[in-house]
């Protein structure tokens, strides 16, 4: 339905971050970019995620960024002002796909029941978010929550971290997986951006070695 998803998919993995300040979210996506991960997506939790955002997409124009955490119609403004490419939700809200569809925006709402993902599907939507994946049992529950629905696959969200990608990859509904624990270290109080370029490569690793 939208090119970008064919990106996200190709990807495998979306490195998160939350926007806390601009040397931050540099350093983190120069990281990406030696890494080789080129899917990231920015949280709007911050009043300052729009500016951020911005200027992601200003400065770093062939990475694939995103918008993430759009609980409202007014957030997903503020993210296109931005020029935010995809956009994630961890729930659904039918004014929101409603909105995003309206100006041809790429959505991903999050779904966590059988009812939520019909939803979707009567949108017209075959890619979804699925959160918070592990709190909700893991990949043997993805995959049977899946069954019914042969024809969605998923972003698999919350959880998902180096020992269990392989894992959540392997499920034929898996089309990538969110990656927050990618950009943990360079959000503490003294940010290790080498332990992040590692957890970055090892992801693209992974990957590579699921899907060739």
């Amino acid at each position: 339905m939208f090119e970008v998803f064919e990106r996200i998919i190709k990807s495998g993995v979306v490195a998160q971050i939350d926007a806390q300040d601009e040397t931050q979210v540099v350093a983190f996506l120069e990281t990406m970019s030696r890494a080789g991960l080129n899917c990231v997506k920015i949280a709007f939790r911050t009043e300052k995620a729009e500016e951020l955002l911005r200027m992601a997409r200003q400065r770093f124009p062939d990475l694939v960024i995103g918008a993430g955490t759009i609980l409202s119609i007014s957030r997903g403004e503020a993210a296109m002002r931005a020029g935010a490419q995809f956009y994630t939700s961890p729930g659904f809200e039918f004014d929101i796909v409603d909105w995003c569809f309206e100006h041809s925006l790429p959505v991903l709402p999050g779904v966590a029941t059988p009812s939520e993902i019909m939803h979707v599907m009567k949108t017209g939507l075959r890619l979804a978010q699925f959160f918070p994946v592990e709190a909700l049992g893991g990949a043997p529950v993805l995959n049977s929550m899946a069954a019914p629905f042969p024809e969605m696959r998923y972003i698999a969200a919350g959880g998902i971290n180096e020992k269990n990608l392989e894992q959540y990859l392997r499920l034929p509904c898996v089309a990538a997986c969110t990656g927050t624990w990618i950009s943990a270290p360079g959000l503490a109080d003294k940010p290790d951006w080498g332990e992040v370029e590692r957890r970055a490569r090892q992801a693209v690793e992974t990957v590579k070695k699921v899907r060739g």
